[in-house]
């Protein structure tokens, strides 16, 4: 990955709102640092709800969800956790941990912002997060299909605190 800019954790919250409005992000950073912390922070400072979802706590189906029959034809219901009808931050934590199928099935949610027939509502903020493998924590590698949908976002530590490079 490509160095981006560094920014301080007072000027986390207003990068994310010019990025994460337009497009994914996933924050990358060493396990304990505040990743899940930040995000519910940015997310009742724009006054959404934040519903996060645990990468490695999902099947492929809980996202898609379970098919139903309507009028003689089959369609997936979504989760109740993501049909939603007011703007919301979904946070994906964990996304990276997840396994491949799993990882599959966010690719329509993130980058079109939908699942089957449901879409976000309008002003919804997508944010995902994970460690890195070079912690020693629990990390999969994401294919490019994957990666290609988000900015990313690193999260150094420093003995001040963590230091924001935005990719």
């Amino acid at each position: 990955m490509q160095a981006g800019i560094t920014v301080s954790a007072a000027e986390l919250p207003e990068v994310l709102l010019h990025v994460a409005v337009v497009r994914p992000v996933f924050l990358w950073g060493a396990p304990g640092i505040g990743k899940s912390s930040l995000v519910r922070a940015f997310a009742d400072s724009l006054g959404l709800e934040c519903v996060t979802l645990l990468g490695t706590q999902l099947a492929p189906e809980d996202l898609i969800g379970v098919p139903q029959i309507v009028d003689g034809r089959s369609r997936f219901a979504p989760p109740v956790a993501i049909a939603r009808d007011e703007p919301y931050c979904l946070f994906l934590d964990e996304l990276n941990a997840s396994s491949a199928e799993v990882q599959k099935a966010f690719y329509s949610l993130i980058l079109d912002r939908r699942i089957g027939e449901y879409e976000l509502p309008e002003g919804s903020v997508v944010i995902g997060a994970g460690n890195r493998a070079t912690d020693n924590a629990l990390a999969r590698p994401m294919a490019s299909a994957l990666v290609n949908r988000l900015v990313h976002v690193h999260l150094p530590f420093t003995a001040r605190g963590p230091v924001f490079r935005v990719q």
